[in-house]
């Protein structure tokens, strides 16, 4: 049986660990889609239900390179662009 955190403790943890980098804050405007910014460049998105799809999903920035070798060792759907990865649940 395979036993999947709710998308509160999710979202919990997710911001337990973006908030841990220096000077980093959240914006949440929706409730749904919270944004995570250090100096007002944005690092990482957490998405929960977002346009409806029912997913939870985790976007976030990766150094050059970086975000196609994170997506070909996921263990779940990814989609890299750019100098970002997200990653469903």
């Amino acid at each position: 049986m395979v036993v999947r955190a709710n998308a509160g403790v999710t979202r919990t943890r997710v911001a337990r660990i973006c908030l841990e980098f220096p000077k980093a804050i959240t914006e949440s405007q929706t409730g749904q889609h919270d944004a995570y910014l250090v100096r007002n460049k944005k690092f990482a998105y957490y998405l929960h239900n977002h346009h409806g799809d029912g997913r939870v999903a985790l976007c976030c920035r990766a150094p050059s390179g970086e975000n196609t070798a994170l997506a070909g060792a996921a263990t779940r759907p990814a989609a890299t662009s750019r100098n970002r990865t997200a990653m469903r649940r």
